[in-house]
Protein backbone atom coordinates (compact mmCIF):
# COMPACT_ATOMS: atom_id res chain seq x y z
CA UNK A 1 0.00 0.00 0.00
CA UNK A 2 1.33 3.43 -0.93
CA UNK A 3 0.85 6.02 1.81
CA UNK A 4 0.41 9.35 0.10
CA UNK A 5 -2.01 12.24 -0.22
CA UNK A 6 -2.92 14.41 -3.17
CA UNK A 7 -3.72 18.11 -3.19
CA UNK A 8 -7.37 18.91 -2.78
CA UNK A 9 -8.94 18.69 -6.27
CA UNK A 10 -11.01 21.82 -5.76
CA UNK A 11 -7.91 23.80 -4.84
CA UNK A 12 -6.08 22.54 -7.96
CA UNK A 13 -8.97 23.64 -10.17
CA UNK A 14 -9.03 27.06 -8.50
CA UNK A 15 -5.30 27.49 -8.93
CA UNK A 16 -5.48 26.58 -12.63
CA UNK A 17 -8.20 29.19 -13.16
CA UNK A 18 -6.07 31.75 -11.32
CA UNK A 19 -3.05 30.92 -13.49
CA UNK A 20 -5.12 31.43 -16.61
CA UNK A 21 -6.49 34.72 -15.34
CA UNK A 22 -3.07 36.02 -14.38
CA UNK A 23 -1.36 35.07 -17.69
CA UNK A 24 2.08 34.96 -16.13
CA UNK A 25 4.79 36.40 -18.34
CA UNK A 26 7.67 33.93 -18.07
CA UNK A 27 10.18 36.22 -19.81
CA UNK A 28 10.26 38.78 -16.99
CA UNK A 29 13.78 39.40 -15.70
CA UNK A 30 14.19 39.46 -11.93
CA UNK A 31 17.80 40.51 -11.70
CA UNK A 32 17.44 44.29 -11.74
CA UNK A 33 16.02 46.12 -8.71
CA UNK A 34 15.32 49.16 -10.85
CA UNK A 35 12.80 47.19 -12.90
CA UNK A 36 10.58 46.85 -9.86
CA UNK A 37 9.86 50.55 -10.14
CA UNK A 38 7.79 49.79 -13.27
CA UNK A 39 4.94 48.81 -10.94
CA UNK A 40 3.94 51.52 -8.52
CA UNK A 41 3.95 50.72 -4.81
CA UNK A 42 0.35 51.83 -4.42
CA UNK A 43 -0.78 49.54 -7.20
CA UNK A 44 1.03 46.56 -5.69
CA UNK A 45 -0.29 47.34 -2.21
CA UNK A 46 -3.91 47.45 -3.38
CA UNK A 47 -3.48 44.30 -5.46
CA UNK A 48 -2.07 42.47 -2.43
CA UNK A 49 -5.10 43.42 -0.36
CA UNK A 50 -7.50 42.15 -3.00
CA UNK A 51 -5.57 38.88 -3.31
CA UNK A 52 -5.15 38.46 0.45
CA UNK A 53 -5.59 34.67 0.36
CA UNK A 54 -2.42 34.55 -1.79
CA UNK A 55 -0.22 37.22 -0.18
CA UNK A 56 0.20 35.42 3.15
CA UNK A 57 3.18 34.21 5.18
CA UNK A 58 3.66 31.52 2.54
CA UNK A 59 6.23 32.32 -0.16
CA UNK A 60 6.65 31.75 -3.07
CA UNK A 61 3.04 32.51 -3.91
CA UNK A 62 3.16 29.73 -6.47
CA UNK A 63 5.72 26.89 -6.56
CA UNK A 64 6.26 27.26 -10.32
CA UNK A 65 7.88 30.65 -9.78
CA UNK A 66 11.09 29.06 -8.58
CA UNK A 67 11.40 26.59 -11.43
CA UNK A 68 14.05 28.73 -13.14
CA UNK A 69 16.25 28.49 -10.02
CA UNK A 70 16.10 24.73 -9.67
CA UNK A 71 19.51 23.05 -9.66
CA UNK A 72 21.29 19.98 -8.38
CA UNK A 73 22.21 19.82 -4.66
CA UNK A 74 25.82 20.58 -3.81
CA UNK A 75 27.91 19.24 -0.96
CA UNK A 76 29.04 22.65 0.29
CA UNK A 77 25.65 24.29 0.72
CA UNK A 78 26.39 25.25 4.36
CA UNK A 79 29.88 26.64 3.79
CA UNK A 80 30.39 29.97 5.51
CA UNK A 81 27.40 29.53 7.81
CA UNK A 82 28.22 30.21 11.46
CA UNK A 83 24.91 29.13 13.02
CA UNK A 84 22.01 26.81 12.22
CA UNK A 85 18.85 25.29 13.67
CA UNK A 86 17.30 21.86 13.23
CA UNK A 87 13.73 20.80 12.51
CA UNK A 88 12.60 17.16 12.42
CA UNK A 89 9.21 16.36 10.89
CA UNK A 90 6.96 13.58 12.20
CA UNK A 91 3.96 13.33 9.82
CA UNK A 92 1.71 11.01 11.86
CA UNK A 93 -1.50 12.12 13.58
CA UNK A 94 -4.30 10.45 15.54
CA UNK A 95 -6.65 12.16 13.07
CA UNK A 96 -5.87 14.33 10.04
CA UNK A 97 -7.05 17.88 10.72
CA UNK A 98 -8.73 19.41 7.69
CA UNK A 99 -6.99 22.79 8.07
CA UNK A 100 -3.45 21.38 7.98
CA UNK A 101 -1.37 22.11 4.88
CA UNK A 102 1.69 20.10 5.89
CA UNK A 103 2.85 16.58 5.09
CA UNK A 104 0.79 14.33 7.33
CA UNK A 105 -1.17 11.10 7.49
CA UNK A 106 -3.28 9.20 9.97
CA UNK A 107 -1.24 7.00 12.33
CA UNK A 108 -0.17 4.07 10.09
CA UNK A 109 0.82 1.68 12.85
CA UNK A 110 4.00 0.55 14.58
CA UNK A 111 5.83 -1.05 11.64
CA UNK A 112 5.53 1.93 9.32
CA UNK A 113 6.51 4.40 12.05
CA UNK A 114 9.56 2.36 12.97
CA UNK A 115 10.66 2.39 9.36
CA UNK A 116 10.18 6.17 9.20
CA UNK A 117 12.25 6.72 12.35
CA UNK A 118 15.06 4.65 10.84
CA UNK A 119 14.95 6.86 7.74
CA UNK A 120 15.15 10.03 9.85
CA UNK A 121 18.22 8.76 11.65
CA UNK A 122 19.90 7.77 8.42
CA UNK A 123 19.17 11.19 6.90
CA UNK A 124 20.75 12.86 9.94
CA UNK A 125 23.85 10.70 9.49
CA UNK A 126 24.00 11.62 5.81
CA UNK A 127 23.88 15.34 6.68
CA UNK A 128 26.97 15.07 8.88
CA UNK A 129 28.83 13.45 6.01
CA UNK A 130 27.99 16.43 3.79
CA UNK A 131 28.67 19.29 6.20
CA UNK A 132 31.30 20.03 8.84
CA UNK A 133 29.41 21.44 11.84
CA UNK A 134 32.50 21.94 13.97
CA UNK A 135 32.48 25.36 15.61
CA UNK A 136 29.00 26.27 14.36
CA UNK A 137 26.30 27.42 16.78
CA UNK A 138 23.31 25.07 17.12
CA UNK A 139 20.61 27.64 17.90
CA UNK A 140 17.37 25.62 18.04
CA UNK A 141 15.82 22.18 17.76
CA UNK A 142 12.12 21.49 17.10
CA UNK A 143 10.34 18.21 16.48
CA UNK A 144 7.05 19.01 14.80
CA UNK A 145 4.45 17.53 12.57
CA UNK A 146 2.00 16.05 12.44
CA UNK A 147 2.07 14.89 16.01
CA UNK A 148 5.55 13.83 17.18
CA UNK A 149 4.16 12.28 20.36
CA UNK A 150 2.48 9.56 18.33
CA UNK A 151 5.97 8.02 18.51
CA UNK A 152 6.92 6.10 21.62
CA UNK A 153 9.58 7.25 24.05
CA UNK A 154 12.24 4.90 22.70
CA UNK A 155 11.76 6.20 19.16
CA UNK A 156 11.97 9.83 20.25
CA UNK A 157 15.08 8.98 22.25
CA UNK A 158 16.76 7.49 19.18
CA UNK A 159 15.98 10.60 17.15
CA UNK A 160 17.31 13.03 19.77
CA UNK A 161 20.41 10.93 20.36
CA UNK A 162 21.07 10.80 16.62
CA UNK A 163 20.73 14.59 16.43
CA UNK A 164 23.12 15.07 19.34
CA UNK A 165 25.61 12.70 17.75
CA UNK A 166 25.32 14.37 14.35
CA UNK A 167 26.02 17.83 15.74
CA UNK A 168 28.31 16.93 18.63
CA UNK A 169 31.00 19.28 17.28
CA UNK A 170 28.60 22.25 17.29
CA UNK A 171 28.34 24.73 20.16
CA UNK A 172 25.02 25.06 22.03
CA UNK A 173 24.17 28.52 23.47
CA UNK A 174 22.25 29.01 26.72
CA UNK A 175 19.19 30.13 24.71
CA UNK A 176 18.83 26.59 23.34
CA UNK A 177 15.35 25.27 24.27
CA UNK A 178 14.36 22.12 22.34
CA UNK A 179 10.63 22.02 21.59
CA UNK A 180 8.13 19.32 20.65
CA UNK A 181 4.42 19.11 19.81
CA UNK A 182 1.56 17.06 21.22
CA UNK A 183 -2.23 16.97 21.42
CA UNK A 184 -4.55 17.46 24.35
CA UNK A 185 -5.71 13.85 24.14
CA UNK A 186 -2.18 12.48 24.37
CA UNK A 187 -1.02 14.89 27.06
CA UNK A 188 -4.09 14.25 29.24
CA UNK A 189 -3.72 10.47 29.39
CA UNK A 190 -0.07 9.54 29.93
CA UNK A 191 1.93 11.49 32.51
CA UNK A 192 4.72 8.90 32.66
CA UNK A 193 5.25 9.17 28.92
CA UNK A 194 5.46 12.96 29.13
CA UNK A 195 8.08 12.67 31.86
CA UNK A 196 10.07 10.40 29.57
CA UNK A 197 9.84 13.00 26.77
CA UNK A 198 10.88 15.81 29.10
CA UNK A 199 13.92 13.85 30.24
CA UNK A 200 15.13 13.76 26.63
CA UNK A 201 15.84 17.48 26.98
CA UNK A 202 12.67 19.06 25.59
CA UNK A 203 11.87 22.19 27.59
CA UNK A 204 9.01 23.56 25.53
CA UNK A 205 5.90 21.72 24.34
CA UNK A 206 3.04 22.94 22.17
CA UNK A 207 -0.58 21.75 21.93
CA UNK A 208 -2.90 22.63 19.07
CA UNK A 209 -6.31 23.26 20.60
CA UNK A 210 -7.28 25.65 17.74
CA UNK A 211 -10.88 26.23 18.90
CA UNK A 212 -13.27 25.25 21.68
CA UNK A 213 -16.68 25.20 20.00
CA UNK A 214 -17.91 21.84 18.73
CA UNK A 215 -18.96 23.29 15.38
CA UNK A 216 -15.47 24.55 14.54
CA UNK A 217 -13.75 21.44 15.91
CA UNK A 218 -15.96 19.34 13.64
CA UNK A 219 -15.08 21.56 10.66
CA UNK A 220 -11.37 21.08 11.40
CA UNK A 221 -11.73 17.35 12.19
CA UNK A 222 -10.02 17.78 15.56
CA UNK A 223 -10.24 14.76 17.83
CA UNK A 224 -9.92 16.70 21.12
CA UNK A 225 -13.65 17.45 21.35
CA UNK A 226 -13.79 17.48 25.17
CA UNK A 227 -12.31 20.79 26.30
CA UNK A 228 -11.96 19.72 29.94
CA UNK A 229 -9.15 17.32 29.03
CA UNK A 230 -6.85 20.32 28.50
CA UNK A 231 -6.83 21.00 32.23
CA UNK A 232 -5.53 17.46 32.82
CA UNK A 233 -3.10 17.87 29.95
CA UNK A 234 -1.57 21.05 31.42
CA UNK A 235 -1.37 19.46 34.89
CA UNK A 236 0.43 16.46 33.41
CA UNK A 237 2.85 18.64 31.46
CA UNK A 238 3.69 20.70 34.54
CA UNK A 239 4.18 17.53 36.59
CA UNK A 240 6.46 16.17 33.87
CA UNK A 241 8.66 19.25 34.26
CA UNK A 242 8.09 21.26 31.08
CA UNK A 243 9.30 24.84 31.53
CA UNK A 244 7.27 26.28 28.68
CA UNK A 245 3.81 25.25 27.51
CA UNK A 246 2.30 26.77 24.37
CA UNK A 247 -1.28 26.55 23.14
CA UNK A 248 -2.24 27.15 19.49
CA UNK A 249 -5.48 28.91 18.53
CA UNK A 250 -6.78 29.73 15.05
CA UNK A 251 -8.76 32.66 13.74
CA UNK A 252 -10.17 33.50 10.33
CA UNK A 253 -11.95 30.16 10.01
CA UNK A 254 -15.03 29.94 7.86
CA UNK A 255 -18.08 31.20 9.78
CA UNK A 256 -16.04 31.77 12.95
CA UNK A 257 -17.92 34.35 14.99
CA UNK A 258 -16.57 36.81 17.52
CA UNK A 259 -18.30 34.79 20.21
CA UNK A 260 -16.58 31.60 18.96
CA UNK A 261 -13.16 33.22 19.28
CA UNK A 262 -13.96 34.88 22.60
CA UNK A 263 -14.99 31.49 24.02
CA UNK A 264 -11.70 29.94 22.87
CA UNK A 265 -9.64 32.81 24.28
CA UNK A 266 -11.29 32.83 27.68
CA UNK A 267 -10.91 29.07 28.00
CA UNK A 268 -7.27 29.19 26.86
CA UNK A 269 -6.33 31.85 29.41
CA UNK A 270 -7.86 29.77 32.22
CA UNK A 271 -5.35 27.01 31.44
CA UNK A 272 -2.51 29.32 32.53
CA UNK A 273 -0.08 28.15 29.90
CA UNK A 274 3.04 30.23 29.24
CA UNK A 275 2.51 31.05 25.58
CA UNK A 276 -0.54 31.34 23.32
CA UNK A 277 0.03 31.46 19.56
CA UNK A 278 -2.59 32.79 17.16
CA UNK A 279 -2.61 31.39 13.64
CA UNK A 280 -4.60 33.01 10.88
CA UNK A 281 -6.21 30.35 8.70
CA UNK A 282 -4.29 29.74 5.47
CA UNK A 283 -6.38 27.68 3.08
CA UNK A 284 -3.61 26.79 0.60
CA UNK A 285 -3.23 23.01 0.20
CA UNK A 286 -5.63 22.21 3.05
CA UNK A 287 -8.59 19.88 2.78
CA UNK A 288 -10.93 22.85 3.17
CA UNK A 289 -9.26 25.09 0.58
CA UNK A 290 -12.61 25.58 -1.18
CA UNK A 291 -13.70 27.71 1.79
CA UNK A 292 -11.11 30.36 0.88
CA UNK A 293 -13.83 32.13 -1.09
CA UNK A 294 -15.60 32.85 2.22
CA UNK A 295 -12.54 34.42 3.83
CA UNK A 296 -12.75 38.12 4.64
CA UNK A 297 -9.70 40.26 5.34
CA UNK A 298 -11.55 42.94 7.33
CA UNK A 299 -13.24 40.25 9.39
CA UNK A 300 -9.89 38.63 10.16
CA UNK A 301 -8.49 41.97 11.33
CA UNK A 302 -11.46 42.41 13.64
CA UNK A 303 -10.91 38.93 15.11
CA UNK A 304 -7.21 39.64 15.68
CA UNK A 305 -8.04 42.88 17.52
CA UNK A 306 -10.47 40.96 19.71
CA UNK A 307 -7.81 38.35 20.48
CA UNK A 308 -5.15 40.99 21.13
CA UNK A 309 -7.33 42.78 23.69
CA UNK A 310 -8.48 39.58 25.42
CA UNK A 311 -4.98 38.13 25.71
CA UNK A 312 -3.35 41.34 26.91
CA UNK A 313 -6.09 41.77 29.52
CA UNK A 314 -5.29 38.25 30.75
CA UNK A 315 -1.56 38.99 31.05
CA UNK A 316 -0.39 37.55 27.72
CA UNK A 317 1.70 40.35 26.26
CA UNK A 318 2.81 41.11 22.72
CA UNK A 319 3.14 44.22 20.56
CA UNK A 320 0.17 44.71 18.26
CA UNK A 321 0.77 42.64 15.12
CA UNK A 322 2.65 39.76 16.70
CA UNK A 323 0.96 36.36 16.70
CA UNK A 324 2.81 34.99 19.75
CA UNK A 325 1.68 36.08 23.21
CA UNK A 326 3.61 35.37 26.39
CA UNK A 327 3.16 35.60 30.15
CA UNK A 328 6.94 35.57 30.44
CA UNK A 329 9.66 37.99 29.44
CA UNK A 330 10.16 36.42 26.02
CA UNK A 331 8.76 36.47 22.49
CA UNK A 332 6.68 33.31 22.97
CA UNK A 333 8.64 31.39 20.32
CA UNK A 334 10.67 28.23 20.39
CA UNK A 335 14.40 28.86 20.00
CA UNK A 336 14.21 27.25 16.54
CA UNK A 337 11.48 29.61 15.35
CA UNK A 338 13.07 32.66 16.94
CA UNK A 339 16.42 31.97 15.32
CA UNK A 340 14.70 31.47 11.97
CA UNK A 341 12.21 34.36 11.91
CA UNK A 342 13.96 37.02 14.00
CA UNK A 343 17.67 36.33 13.51
CA UNK A 344 17.45 34.81 9.98
CA UNK A 345 19.57 31.83 10.98
CA UNK A 346 19.77 29.03 8.36
CA UNK A 347 18.08 25.78 9.26
CA UNK A 348 18.12 22.09 8.41
CA UNK A 349 14.91 20.13 7.87
CA UNK A 350 14.85 16.36 8.35
CA UNK A 351 11.92 14.19 7.31
CA UNK A 352 9.28 13.97 4.59
CA UNK A 353 8.51 17.35 3.03
CA UNK A 354 10.94 19.22 5.29
CA UNK A 355 12.56 22.46 4.19
CA UNK A 356 16.22 23.41 4.51
CA UNK A 357 17.62 26.90 4.00
CA UNK A 358 21.30 27.66 3.70
CA UNK A 359 23.39 30.59 2.55
CA UNK A 360 21.66 31.19 -0.79
CA UNK A 361 19.43 28.17 -1.32
CA UNK A 362 16.26 26.44 -0.20
CA UNK A 363 15.56 22.76 -0.64
CA UNK A 364 12.49 20.63 -0.02
CA UNK A 365 12.51 16.95 0.84
CA UNK A 366 10.50 14.34 -1.00
CA UNK A 367 6.87 14.62 0.05
CA UNK A 368 6.54 18.39 -0.20
CA UNK A 369 4.86 18.17 -3.59
CA UNK A 370 2.64 15.11 -3.27
CA UNK A 371 2.69 14.22 0.46
CA UNK A 372 4.43 10.95 -0.48
CA UNK A 373 5.93 9.77 2.81
CA UNK A 374 6.77 6.32 1.50
CA UNK A 375 8.76 7.84 -1.36
CA UNK A 376 10.88 9.77 1.15
CA UNK A 377 11.67 6.59 3.10
CA UNK A 378 12.52 4.58 -0.01
CA UNK A 379 14.99 7.22 -1.23
CA UNK A 380 16.80 7.36 2.11
CA UNK A 381 16.91 3.57 2.43
CA UNK A 382 18.90 3.23 -0.79
CA UNK A 383 21.22 6.09 0.16
CA UNK A 384 19.78 8.80 -2.10
CA UNK A 385 19.41 12.40 -1.01
CA UNK A 386 15.99 13.25 0.36
CA UNK A 387 16.09 16.63 -1.38
CA UNK A 388 13.47 16.59 -4.13
CA UNK A 389 13.72 20.24 -5.12
CA UNK A 390 16.86 22.34 -4.66
CA UNK A 391 16.77 26.04 -5.52
CA UNK A 392 19.66 28.49 -5.59
CA UNK A 393 17.90 31.80 -5.07
CA UNK A 394 18.84 35.39 -5.90
CA UNK A 395 18.74 37.77 -2.97
CA UNK A 396 15.43 39.29 -4.05
CA UNK A 397 13.68 35.94 -3.67
CA UNK A 398 15.32 35.32 -0.29
CA UNK A 399 14.22 38.75 0.92
CA UNK A 400 10.62 38.13 -0.15
CA UNK A 401 10.53 34.94 1.90
CA UNK A 402 12.16 36.51 4.96
CA UNK A 403 9.85 39.53 4.88
CA UNK A 404 6.71 37.39 4.57
CA UNK A 405 7.60 35.47 7.72
CA UNK A 406 9.11 38.29 9.78
CA UNK A 407 6.25 40.74 9.26
CA UNK A 408 3.95 38.09 10.66
CA UNK A 409 5.68 38.94 13.94
CA UNK A 410 5.19 42.62 13.17
CA UNK A 411 8.77 43.76 12.61
CA UNK A 412 12.10 43.25 10.84
CA UNK A 413 15.50 43.86 12.38
CA UNK A 414 16.98 45.38 9.25
CA UNK A 415 20.57 45.14 10.44
CA UNK A 416 20.31 41.39 10.95
CA UNK A 417 18.71 40.89 7.54
CA UNK A 418 21.35 43.07 5.90
CA UNK A 419 24.15 41.11 7.57
CA UNK A 420 22.56 37.79 6.65
CA UNK A 421 22.36 38.66 2.93
CA UNK A 422 25.31 41.03 2.58
CA UNK A 423 23.21 44.01 1.51
CA UNK A 424 21.92 47.29 2.91
CA UNK A 425 18.25 46.39 3.19
CA UNK A 426 17.09 49.87 4.15
CA UNK A 427 18.89 51.45 1.20
CA UNK A 428 17.90 48.76 -1.31
CA UNK A 429 14.22 49.02 -0.41
CA UNK A 430 14.08 52.75 0.28
CA UNK A 431 11.10 53.32 -2.03
CA UNK A 432 9.01 50.59 -0.39
CA UNK A 433 9.96 51.62 3.15
CA UNK A 434 9.19 55.27 2.44
CA UNK A 435 5.78 54.24 1.08
CA UNK A 436 5.04 52.38 4.30
CA UNK A 437 6.14 55.27 6.52
CA UNK A 438 4.36 57.99 4.55
CA UNK A 439 1.12 56.01 4.64
CA UNK A 440 1.29 55.26 8.35
CA UNK A 441 1.88 51.55 7.76
CA UNK A 442 5.29 51.23 9.43
CA UNK A 443 7.87 53.13 11.46
CA UNK A 444 11.61 52.82 12.04
CA UNK A 445 13.32 52.96 15.43
CA UNK A 446 16.85 51.78 16.25
CA UNK A 447 17.13 49.99 12.91
CA UNK A 448 13.91 48.02 13.38
CA UNK A 449 11.14 48.36 10.81
CA UNK A 450 7.88 47.84 12.73
CA UNK A 451 4.38 47.65 11.32
CA UNK A 452 1.86 50.01 12.87
CA UNK A 453 -1.62 48.76 13.71
CA UNK A 454 -2.73 49.99 10.31
CA UNK A 455 0.20 48.20 8.71
CA UNK A 456 -0.58 44.89 10.37
CA UNK A 457 -4.25 45.13 9.48
CA UNK A 458 -3.14 45.66 5.88
CA UNK A 459 -0.39 43.04 6.08
CA UNK A 460 -1.43 41.40 2.81
CA UNK A 461 -0.75 44.64 0.97
CA UNK A 462 2.52 45.32 2.75
CA UNK A 463 4.23 41.99 2.05
CA UNK A 464 4.05 42.05 -1.79
CA UNK A 465 5.85 45.41 -1.83
CA UNK A 466 8.97 43.33 -1.17
CA UNK A 467 8.25 40.72 -3.85
CA UNK A 468 10.43 40.45 -6.96
CA UNK A 469 8.99 41.83 -10.18
CA UNK A 470 7.54 38.56 -11.49
CA UNK A 471 5.57 37.98 -8.31
CA UNK A 472 4.33 41.57 -8.34
CA UNK A 473 3.16 41.08 -11.92
CA UNK A 474 1.35 37.92 -10.85
CA UNK A 475 -0.55 39.74 -8.11
CA UNK A 476 -1.33 42.86 -10.14
CA UNK A 477 -2.51 41.01 -13.24
CA UNK A 478 -4.80 38.96 -11.03
CA UNK A 479 -6.92 42.05 -10.38
CA UNK A 480 -6.35 44.12 -13.53
CA UNK A 481 -8.10 41.71 -15.89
Amino acid sequence: MKFCFRFNDIYIQERKRYHKRCKIISTISIGERSQNRTIGNDRVFKAGLKNFTVTTTAYPIDPTFWARYRTEPTANFFDGIRAFSLYVHIPFCPTVCSFCEYVRMRDPGAEFKERYVAALIKELEMKTQEVDFGGKLWMGFDIGGGTPTTLNGAQLARITEAAQQSFKEATIPNTFKPSIETTGSIASTNREYLTEVRQLGFRRISMGMQATTRRLKALMNIDDRNNSLYFRAVDNLRSAGFDLINLDLMYGLSNQSEEDLRHSLLFATQLEVDHITLYEMRYHFSNISSLATKANRERNSLLYRLAFDCLNDAGYKAPFGRNTFSKLDDKGLSSYLESRTVDFVPYIGIGAGSQTQGSDFISYNIGKRDKNILGYMEAIEIGHSAAEDFYRLPKEEQIAKYVAISFYLGYIEMGKLSQRLGINFEAEYRSEIDYLRLNGLAMISNGILTLTQKGFENYNGVVPLFYPLASKEYIVKGIDE
